[in-house]
């Protein structure tokens, strides 16, 4: 637990590398692997960075959001409509909760709203542009 506690970010940043490796080389058959790997190793790390702190019902907030994105990408592996849905309702959900989580830790006044929406505004634009840069064939 002590070697995750203190390698488990690099531990799943590697995973992301490899899944988006495989993606990018066409080499499909450890994809699906790789995905369902993402979110357990979020939640071990945070299984033992957070476990001798008290916060249950935030921490127990994090544990559904980490279920319901694993819930969903594992859906979204799966071919047909509904699966697809499926697995959205899954992310909305996930999302939805560290909403309601990142709510209760801070409120937002006026100003810190207006920096957020400039925040939003930028990153908007820089994937908009990464859109243009990376779209096929156009």
């Amino acid at each position: 637990m002590k070697f995750f506690k203190s390698y488990g970010l690099f531990i799943f940043w590697a995973i992301l590398l490899l899944d988006c490796l495989t993606i990018n080389y066409g080499i499909t058959e450890y994809h699906g692997y790789l995905k369902l790997l993402l979110m357990p190793t979020l939640a071990l790390y945070f299984f033992t960075n957070t476990r001798r702190t008290k916060h249950y019902s935030k921490k127990f907030f994090v544990y559904l959001s980490l279920i319901a994105a694993f819930v969903g990408d594992y859906f979204m592996l799966k071919s047909g409509n509904n699966y697809f849905i499926v697995g959205m309702v899954c992310f909305v959900i996930a999302y939805g909760l560290y909403g309601f989580l990142f709510s209760k830790m801070q409120r937002l006044a006026f100003n810190d709203a207006t920096e957020a929406l400039f925040t939003v505004l930028i990153m908007a634009v820089f994937f908009f542009g990464l859109f243009k840069v990376f779209q096929k064939g156009e």
